[in-house]
């Protein structure tokens, strides 16, 4: 006879953990490194790429549209 309930216990009894089988991390094509470090060193790439290309137009941001002197913009480049 098939029974829907379990009987009621008075001691208590720890909670069974299921062991999911583990997948494994996924890689970057060809070497140990995970999928992880690609993002990452795009992350970084991009930052740099943004840095150095408002870097370059900087000076000639103070010079042409806040119209300050060449000593100020250079100072002011030089101290960002």
């Amino acid at each position: 006879k098939e029974t829907l309930f379990s009987p009621v216990s008075t001691e208590e009894v720890p909670p069974r953990l299921l062991s999911l089988p583990k997948k494994p991390t996924p890689k970057i094509c060809g070497s140990n490194y995970p999928l992880s470090i690609a993002f990452i060193v795009v992350n970084e790439f991009c930052e740099r790429f943004s840095y150095y290309g408002m870097k370059a137009v900087l000076t000639l941001y103070f010079l042409y549209f806040l119209h300050w002197s060449e000593d100020t913009s250079t100072s002011i480049y030089h101290a960002f």
